[in-house]
């Protein structure tokens, strides 16, 4: 069943076409005569998330990538997940992801962020957590340079297969712009959720 939902044509001419069942939204342009679906399925966006094998990882129950200021992590929403089973704790060195009674991740982030610009919100049955680098390019901690603002993990105490075996940091890594680095799957995620204002700053 799906149901058209009309976001205040006047202000912003967007029409978002809601799968009630299953999150999924599809964002069309309401001056064309066709409103076409064109946002792939909750499954189909997830499967789209590929983090670069030397800039992050797919760990299975989430994956994650960086640039040089940010961390974005992602995890995969279960069928049957309630909104207010998503917990999210965030502190500048810790972490905790919780859905339900299910625990991704607890413990010390691999380096210190930003907790007062870091933010999560949930799209497509997938929630994005967006993380602040302290240590990062233009706003680098004492004595440190470019180098130590790659992470190699998401957790300090990450397990090996959760880790990058890289020893220094890729050369791509570099060439990352500071604000223009988003990957086309974080551009779709973060575009539908705008929709929604399901943006949350953390807790």
């Amino acid at each position: 069943m799906t149901k058209w939902i009309d976001l205040n044509v006047q202000e912003q001419p967007l029409w978002v076409l809601a799968e009630l069942r299953s999150w999924s939204l599809c964002i069309t342009d309401s001056s064309q005569d066709l409103k076409k679906a064109l946002v792939p399925s909750h499954k189909q966006a997830w499967e789209q998330i590929q983090p670069a094998s030397d800039l992050g990882q797919d760990c299975g129950t989430y994956k994650w990538s960086q640039t040089q200021t940010e961390i974005s992590v992602f995890v995969q929403l279960p069928e049957q997940t309630r909104r207010h089973e998503v917990v999210v704790e965030l502190t500048p060195s810790r972490l905790l992801i919780k859905l339900g009674a299910k625990l991704i991740l607890n413990g010390q982030l691999y380096s210190d962020i930003k907790k007062e610009d870091s933010m999560w919100l949930l799209a497509d049955r997938i929630l994005h957590l967006t993380m602040l680098k302290r240590n990062r390019r233009g706003n680098y901690a004492s004595q440190c340079t470019n180098a130590d603002t790659f992470w190699k993990s998401v957790m300090k105490h990450a397990p090996q297969q959760e880790r990058l075996e890289a020893a220094y940091p890729p050369s791509r890594y570099y060439a990352l712009a500071i604000e223009d680095d988003v990957s086309s799957s974080q551009q779709h995620t973060m575009v539908v959720a705008g929709s929604q204002r399901k943006l949350r700053a953390a807790p």
